[in-house]
């Protein structure tokens, strides 16, 4: 559904069939006429066994992302303070992690 959804032909579509106000919005009779492809449960299977893989791993990368970002954002500060030094910071990333 995501995939569909978010497909360029379906985003121009639900573009068209906004309000034009300034937070968008697709009135409730409007969301109805949007075309929804149903596939066939061999299809599906075949989709995910391609797609779920992919989707995990954007998953575990975004969670790691975060991660990286919360120990860069404690760790720099500190770093160019001078209130720690190199071989303390990776000592505090070891025990992150």
């Amino acid at each position: 559904m995501y995939f569909w959804l978010s497909s360029p032909p379906m985003m121009a579509e639900m573009r068209r069939l906004g309000t034009g106000a300034a937070i968008p919005g697709i009135p409730r009779r409007n969301l109805v006429t949007i075309p929804l492809l149903i596939p066939s449960d061999s299809e599906l299977e075949s989709f995910q066994s391609v797609a779920g893989p992919v989707v995990t791993k954007i998953l575990f990368n975004s969670i790691e992302s975060r991660t990286l970002a919360t120990i860069r954002d404690t760790l720099l500060p500190r770093l160019i303070s001078g209130e720690l030094r190199m071989p303390d910071a990776e000592a505090q990333v070891e025990m992150t992690l």
